[in-house]
C-alpha cells in the first residue's frame, strides 16, 4: 500500500515495509508485553535435551544411517535384489534393540 504525502506527489512511502503485520504486533502496555517475553524465556529454558547414554546414541545413530545405507546397498546391489531389504530390517532391529535395553 503506498501513500502519497499531500505536499509531494514525488515524495511516496511503501506502508507494508515499514509496519509490521498485524499477526505479528503485540497489542498491549508494555508491562504486558514484558510478562509475555518473560514466560517465553521460561518456557524455552525449560526444555533441556536429554542425556544420552551411549546405547540411546549408538541407536540414533542407526536410526540416521539406516536410509542412507539402504540407498547405497540399492546401489552396490541394484533395485531387484532383496539385500537391500534385508539390510534396512537388520537396522531397524538393531536399533530397536538398542533403544529398548
Amino acid at each position: 500500500m503506498l501513500l502519497a504525502d499531500r505536499r509531494e506527489s514525488d515524495n511516496m512511502h511503501d506502508v507494508s515495509v515499514s509496519a509490521p503485520s498485524l499477526h505479528s504486533r503485540l497489542w498491549g502496555y508494555p508491562q504486558q508485553q514484558l510478562e509475555r517475553d518473560k514466560k517465553r524465556k521460561t518456557k524455552e529454558g525449560d526444555c533441556l535435551p536429554t542425556p544420552l547414554g551411549l546405547q540411546e546414541t549408538l541407536a540414533e545413530s542407526v536410526y540416521i544411517a539406516r536410509p542412507l545405507a539402504h540407498l547405497l546397498s540399492l546401489a552396490v546391489w541394484g533395485q531387484k535384489s532383496w539385500k537391500p531389504w534385508l539390510l534396512s530390517g537388520i537396522l531397524d532391529v538393531m536399533r530397536y534393540v538398542l533403544e529398548k535395553c
